[in-house]
């Protein structure tokens, strides 16, 4: 019985790293979709580079979010992570 629950527990962790990964991947594609289409306009070096570090911020801090959720606003606040 102890066994069948572990295959079940690593069959729920496995779909929860899959729908966590989905998420990502959804969220990722709607910013380079609008890196794509805004990237087009810019004509200038300067606001290219300055625009495409934004974008990339902000995937950043949609990989944080998903991966260890909000970022509190203090950073000396603490944190409880749980890990699997």
């Amino acid at each position: 019985m102890f066994v069948v629950f572990l295959c079940s527990n690593q069959k729920l962790k496995t779909m929860e790293k899959e729908e966590l990964k989905q998420a990502m991947l959804s969220a990722i594609s709607k910013e380079v979709e609008q890196w794509a289409e805004e990237s087009q306009q810019i004509k200038d070096g300067y606001e290219f580079e300055d625009r495409l570090l934004l974008r990339m911020r902000t995937i950043g801090k949609i990989l944080m979010e998903q991966s260890v959720g909000n970022v509190p606003k203090s950073r000396n606040q603490k944190k409880n992570f749980t890990h699997a």
